[in-house]
C-alpha cells in the first residue's frame, strides 16, 4: 500500500505575505507504507467490525417490519366500521353517575373499539380522587367494560389552624380509611351527614388528592371502624359509627375519642390500639350488662391500672371486684367525691402508695 503525501507545485498560500520556498519544498513527496494483511489480528479486527454492523442493521430492520406491522395492523381496525362502539357496560361501587363515569373516562358510543386506549382510560378515571381503582376491557367487536371502584369517605377533616372545618358543604375535606383527601363538594349529603370527624392540629396542606401516611392519621381513621364494632357488640345504645363524634390526635403516642350522646372520652394509644381496644370490650361487657350511663372518660394508654372516670355514684359489682369480671386492674378518680371516704373493694386490694399513684394520675387525665 502507498500513501503520497505533499503539495502541489505553484500553489499560492491564504497569508498575504509570502515566504520564499525553495524548489524542493514545491515537489511532491513520497512516502512509501507497507501494511501487512496478512496479520491475523487485523483480520480479526475487521471481522469484528463487519459482524458489528450486521447485527446493528438487523436490529433496524427487525424494528421498523414490527413498527410497520403493528402499525398497519392498527390503522386497518380503527378504520373497519365493524368495530364500532355500540354498547358501553358502566359499573361503580358508590354513587358516581353513568354519564359523569364516561365523561371522565373519555369515551362514547359510536368511538371506534380498537382505537381507544385502555391503559390511558383507566389513568383518566383513577386521576379523579374519589375513585380507587378501575378496570377496563373490551369484548370484540363492539362492547366496552367500565368497572369504577369507589372510595369511601370515614371521616370530616378538622384542622383549624388551616381554616379546615367539618361539615363544610363548599370547602370541605373527607378522608378514607386509606388516608386520601378529597372535597366534600362532589358527594351527596346522605353519604357525609353522619360521618365522624378526624381533628389534628398539624396537617400538611389539605387539596383533593393528596394522602396524608403519617402514621398517628392512619391510626385515627383506622381505628373507626373497629371502635364501632366494639360498640355494637357491647353497648346497645350504640350501634354504628356515627356513636364516635370526634377523633384527635392528642400528641406523637396518644389519641383522644370523644362519643356522641352523652358525650364521652376515650385516650388510645397510636401504637398498641389492638391491645387498647380489646380491653375497652370487656370493660364495656363488664359494666352493667353493656351499658355505660355513668362512664365519663376511660385511659386505656397503659396495659395496667386503667382509668376510669364516672359522673355518677358506681352501682355494679364488676367494676368492686376487677378478678371477677376478668379485666385489668381498674382504678376509679372519681368513686368518691372526697378523698376521705373509705376505699372501695377494688382499691383495697392495691397497696396505698399504688392507689396514690393512680389517683395522682387520674386527675392529670381530669384536668387535661
Amino acid at each position: 500500500m502507498r500513501i503520497i503525501k505533499g503539495r502541489q507545485h505553484g500553489h499560492r498560500p491564504r497569508h498575504r505575505k509570502r515566504k520564499a520556498v525553495s524548489r524542493a519544498d514545491s515537489e511532491w513527496s513520497h512516502l512509501e507504507v507497507e501494511i501487512d494483511t496478512a496479520n491475523p489480528v487485523y483480520r480479526q479486527r475487521r471481522k469484528n467490525t463487519a459482524l458489528w454492523w450486521i447485527v446493528i442493521c438487523a436490529l433496524l430492520v427487525g424494528s421498523a417490519v414490527a413498527y410497520g406491522c403493528r402499525y398497519g395492523y392498527e390503522w386497518l381496525l380503527s378504520r373497519n366500521e365493524e368495530f364500532v362502539l355500540r354498547k358501553l357496560s358502566v359499573q361503580t361501587s358508590g354513587s358516581l353517575e353513568r354519564q359523569e363515569i364516561l365523561t371522565l373516562a373519555g369515551v362514547a358510543l359510536d368511538d371506534n373499539l380498537m382505537a381507544l386506549q385502555l391503559d390511558e382510560i383507566r389513568g383518566r378515571l383513577e386521576s379523579d380522587p374519589r375513585i380507587a381503582a378501575a378496570e377496563v376491557s373490551r369484548e370484540l367487536p363492539d362492547r366496552l367494560d367500565v368497572v369504577v371502584e369507589e372510595r369511601v369517605p370515614a371521616a370530616w377533616i378538622s384542622c383549624p389552624p388551616q381554616g379546615v372545618k367539618f361539615g363544610d358543604p363548599e370547602r370541605g375535606f373527607l378522608i378514607d380509611e386509606q388516608g386520601k383527601v378529597f372535597r366534600r363538594d362532589r358527594l351527596p349529603n346522605e353519604l357525609v351527614e353522619t360521618l365522624p370527624v378526624f381533628e389534628a392540629l398539624q396537617l400538611p396542606a389539605l387539596e383533593d388528592g393528596v394522602s396524608l401516611d403519617s402514621i398517628a392519621v392512619r391510626t385515627a381513621v383506622g381505628i373507626l371502624a373497629d371502635l364501632a364494632e366494639v360498640l355494637r357488640e357491647n353497648d346497645p345504645s350504640s350501634g354504628s359509627v356515627s356513636s364516635v363524634h370526634k377523633v384527635q390526635i392528642r400528641n406523637e403516642w396518644s389519641l383522644r375519642v370523644h362519643l356522641q350522646q352523652p358525650d364521652r372520652q376515650i385516650i388510645i394509644p397510636i401504637h398498641d390500639t389492638e391491645r387498647a381496644i380489646d380491653d375497652l370490650g370487656r370493660i364495656l361487657k363488664a359494666g352493667n350488662e353493656g351499658s355505660l350511663a355513668a362512664f365519663s372518660s376511660l385511659d386505656l394508654t397503659s396495659s395496667r391500672n386503667i382509668g376510669i372516670t364516672f359522673s355518677g355514684p358506681i352501682k355494679d359489682a364488676a367494676f368492686d371486684d376487677p378478678s371477677k369480671a376478668n379485666l385489668p386492674t381498674v382504678t376509679s378518680s372519681r368513686v368518691d367525691r372526697e378523698r376521705s371516704e373509705p376505699l372501695t373493694t377494688g382499691e383495697k386490694s392495691l397497696d396505698r402508695r399504688e392507689i396514690q399513684r393512680n389517683r395522682h394520675l387520674q386527675s392529670i387525665l381530669q384536668s387535661d
